[in-house]
């Protein structure tokens, strides 16, 4: 299992800072339940966990783009951090127009649906540095030409007159990429972006995400259920269960030590490097709806280690050893 380089940077000033963020969903019930955690400059964290666990909900929260019936109840998440810090939680209209694209990006699964297919790959490129960065029309083109080449696109003289149809998914997703980097953010949100894309594409986006992270000293939030690609570029690893993290810590301890019984599910399931296996195993159960009021631990329907004293109240996150925790009440997770 090949681990990533250490963080370019050696500053713990974060990037990002969620604090005990709670987000209701309308109705009745949480969908996000005291999640708490922290990017670093120049740091890749990696959120994984099934579907429905909250992973894409918690990227939406940090991005103010939280569906209608969903909403923040507590909790805070901000941006930098010093005299650059602004607080996310309930900001304005304004302030996120200010910061979207300029300070924080997102790329998500599914790039063709997020361009527009009347446009052409050059104006759409373009149009970010001409709306959001004040450039003007000449060198915006040139601009974003630099950019097409930046992300791997060779031929960018004939890809920017072409449009979104017809391109392949991988390109789709490069320009994508350019797009989100193209006014230099702080922070960018990788949501399962290799998911829809060929193994041979996959590992090429992923070369590109970890050559623009340290050219351009990018924070990386990396959202997947792919541990293979936790292992290769991920410094931390933040693992999400139900609408809340269940384990948290540095990816090389989490990943050959973890401590919660649903990470070494999630790590028994994968079998990283067992090429050799020819069985598919799966993990018992189905998880929960992520709004569903279950007292004490939300994995312990599943557990097999579950005990009586699992379900008798909150379960807090417990220390598992240096910056590394996990919520379970067993004994090897020291109190």
């Amino acid at each position: 299992m090949s681990l990533p380089d250490e963080p370019i940077t050696g500053t713990a000033r974060p990037v990002l800072r969620v604090d005990g963020l709670n987000a209701g969903v309308a109705g009745g019930g949480r969908a996000l339940r005291e999640v708490s955690f922290e990017i670093p400059r120049g740091e890749t964290v990696a959120l994984v966990g099934e579907s429905g666990s909250g992973k894409t909900l918690t990227c939406r929260a940090v991005l103010g783009l939280l569906p209608p019936a969903v909403a923040i109840e507590s909790g805070t998440v901000t941006l930098g951090s010093g005299e650059s810090a602004v607080d996310l939680t309930g900001a304005r209209p304004a302030t996120w127009r200010r910061l979207r694209g300029t300070r924080l990006a997102a790329v998500f699964q599914d790039p063709g649906s997020y361009l527009n297919p009347s446009l052409t790959i050059g104006y759409q490129v373009a149009e970010q540095l001409r709306v959001r960065g004040n450039t003007g029309r000449r060198a915006a083109r040139d601009r974003s030409l630099e950019l097409l080449r930046e992300v791997g696109i060779h031929d960018a003289e004939r890809v920017e007159r072409l449009y979104p149809f017809q391109l392949s998914g991988g390109m789709l997703q490069r320009v994508l990429i350019a797009i989100a980097i193209s006014l230099g953010p702080e922070l960018l949100i990788a949501d399962e972006v290799t998911t829809a894309l060929d193994t041979v594409v996959q590992a090429e986006i992923l070369d590109l995400l970890e050559r623009l992270q340290r050219s351009q000293r990018l924070s990386l939030l990396l959202v997947t259920h792919d541990l293979a690609v936790v292992a290769r570029m991920s410094h931390r690893v933040l693992v999400m269960y139900a609408g809340e993290l269940v384990e948290s810590g540095p990816a090389e301890e989490v990943l050959r030590h973890p401590r919660h019984p649903y990470t070494q599910a999630l790590l028994r399931v994968a079998s990283l490097g067992d090429w050799s296996r020819r069985t598919l195993e799966t993990i018992d159960g189905q998880p929960p709806a992520a709004a569903a009021e279950i007292t004490g631990c939300r994995f312990a329907a599943r557990c097999a280690h579950s005990a009586p004293g699992c379900t008798d109240g909150v379960i807090p996150l417990r220390a598992a050893g240096p910056a590394h925790f996990a919520r379970c009440i067993r004994d090897r997770v020291a109190a």
